[in-house]
């Protein structure tokens, strides 16, 4: 009889096990640790955005900083992974931002991978220790790898060592960004929830060449544009180049451009120009900023000299 009932315990405990696969905490609550703007941290964004600015650093980020539940794996070797698209390339990933629930026992650590689309990982996977604390939002550093997403997506995920003593918040009402491997079968698998995991990183800014005409601009002289030559360093091309988004010093737009033998000429309103230049300045530098079709942005600069005969 004792023997019967501890493999009915047995089996019970089995069947619970499966059944709680994903421990859920209700309504628990991350907005105290989602940072604002202007303190590098996050603003949530949703899948067709999901990336924020702030003091150079873009956060991509999928969750709406509200944690419906957290990761409880039942087998090891399962691996949880949010899937990222930077705003523009090239995107320098620097850091992992995670969503603990809560941690237990005496250490609390994590196996962090960082992979490609295809799941192979860009780097090897490491362990890193959390502190042992609830509901925090916590980076960790992947700055010295020197991880630079030139196209496409990556992925980060994350990885349970036995035993499992720290968990990650999920946000369950947004979903189509996060996978799990090792769920049901040993396979990638889409998962109904969103991992509260964020990635960090900056994009590169591109040095263009820049040839101002005229060189010597006469604030007496009649005249329509001020053009600006714009040539790039392989392996980028000024094909790609965005017209649109071709500006003299943050403010003033091209107003046409044409491509003439690898180099975009554009031109500026020579009445705007000298409106915002002015009459106090004999030599300035003018900068110029864009952007390819692809997001990646350029700047350059160029001096000329400010005369107004007769004063």
């Amino acid at each position: 009889m004792m023997e019967n009932t501890q493999k009915v315990l047995v089996i019970i405990l089995c069947v619970f096990m499966i059944l709680t696969t994903f421990a859920v905490t209700t309504n628990a609550s991350a907005n105290d640790g989602v940072f604002s703007n202007t303190t590098g941290g996050a603003s949530t964004g949703n899948s067709n955005l999901g990336s924020s600015k702030s003091s150079g650093e873009i956060i991509i980020a999928y969750d709406d900083g509200q944690s419906g539940g957290s990761t409880s794996p039942w087998r090891r070797g399962m691996i949880y992974a949010t899937r990222f698209t930077p705003p523009s390339y090239p995107f320098h990933l620097t850091k992992a931002r995670f969503y603990v629930m809560f941690t237990k026992g005496s250490s609390a650590p994590l196996i962090i991978h960082v992979m490609n689309p295809n799941h192979n990982n860009l780097i090897a996977p490491f362990i890193h220790v959390f502190p042992l604390d609830n509901h925090y939002w916590y980076d960790v550093d992947l700055s010295s790898y020197g991880l630079v997403i030139e196209s496409g997506d990556f992925y980060i995920g994350f990885e349970h060592p036995s035993p499992q003593n720290i968990s990650i918040g999920t946000d369950t009402d947004t979903e189509g960004r996060s996978e799990i491997y090792g769920w049901n079968l040993w396979d990638w698998e889409d998962f109904h929830a969103t991992w509260m995991l964020r990635a960090v990183g900056f994009l590169s800014v591109i040095d263009a060449t820049i040839n101002i005409d005229p060189d010597t601009l006469n604030l007496k002289s009649k005249g329509r544009w001020i053009t600006a030559y714009i040539t790039l360093s392989d392996p980028y091309h000024v094909n790609d180049i965005d017209i649109s988004s071709v500006m003299l010093e943050d403010t003033l737009p091209a107003e046409w451009g044409d491509v003439q033998n690898d180099t975009l000429m554009v031109k500026f309103d020579r009445a705007e120009v000298e409106d915002f230049i002015g009459t106090s300045q004999e030599n300035i530098e003018l900068t110029i900023t864009g952007e390819l079709a692809n997001g990646t942005q350029f700047e350059g600069s160029d001096a000329i000299r400010v005369i107004e005969p007769g004063k």
